[in-house]
């Protein structure tokens, strides 16, 4: 889910449910860091007011990181909870990178992730004080690494697309729903038709952030140009094993949306 002002309301329906209310009465405030407050809705207030009870934040958000990094069926309502926590930090992330992005969902989803991930692997009993505002600069920090991984990836898809050209190499063909078929031989008309649909699949997972452009490198460099992906793994810093992991996943993502096939 998007991190846009449209979605707002379906997170706050998600966390002040009686569902989720149960699981905050029965279990979240069993830490002493959430036992003051009676509702979702009252930490979220106590969090979002101008009060700088430092102290009393930093232990209701410690509280809710244990919980999110234990894992669980309701980790990703604690997320959900989390990311409403932090909403007027991560609105503030969004405006400094407007201009970066030219569509605004990519850019919440983004943001969406990035801070998703920092509060996984948020190191908390080493910093446990001022938790906004480190999870607020963590994120941040992510963010910008997610960036400069996405340029250095669309520069390395266009020196293989360039050198492609250059070397005469044609899209090979592909299923609608295998990225793996690419290595079948079609037509050439339909291999270039299915080439594009691949491209297009690619584009709309990492606009949706189901893959990174990473992954999409992965493949569109190994499917549709034929590159061998143990020497790709390695041109790009991965293990191979990592790499041949890596577009397993994220070719099931893109064998989804080709399955869609709307937009194609």
């Amino acid at each position: 889910m998007h991190l846009s002002d449209e979605t707002r309301e379906a997170l706050e329906r998600e966390v002040l449910g009686s569902e989720f209310r149960r699981y905050f009465d029965d279990t979240l405030r069993r830490d002493a860091g959430l036992k003051a407050f009676g509702s979702p809705a009252d930490l979220l207030a106590s969090l979002h007011s101008a009060v700088e009870d430092y102290s009393r934040k930093d232990a209701a958000l410690g509280a809710l990181l244990r919980a999110y990094q234990g894992g669980g069926p309701e980790r990703a309502a604690v997320g959900s909870l989390l990311l409403l926590s932090l909403w007027p930090g991560l609105r503030a992330i969004v405006r400094s990178k407007w201009d970066q992005f030219h569509e605004k969902d990519v850019l919440w989803a983004e943001v969406h992730w990035a801070f998703l991930e920092t509060a996984w692997h948020f190191p908390l009993d080493r910093r446990p004080a001022r938790i906004a505002s480190n999870l607020k600069l963590d994120t941040l920090q992510r963010l910008c690494g997610v960036q400069r991984e996405q340029r250095a990836s669309r520069d390395a898809v266009r020196s293989l697309v360039e050198a492609a050209e250059r070397e005469g190499e044609a899209s090979q063909a592909t299923t609608l729903t295998d990225p793996a078929s690419l290595a079948e031989r079609l037509d050439g008309e339909d291999r270039g038709d299915l080439g594009h649909k691949l491209t297009r699949a690619c584009d709309r997972a990492v606009g949706e952030g189901l893959i990174t452009d990473l992954d999409r490198l992965l493949i569109l460099g190994t499917r549709l140009y034929g590159h061998e992906l143990k020497a790709y793994a390695r041109e790009q810093g991965l293990a191979y094993e990592m790499a041949k992991k890596r577009r397993q996943r994220a070719e099931q993502s893109v064998r989804r949306i080709l399955r869609r096939g709307k937009g194609l």
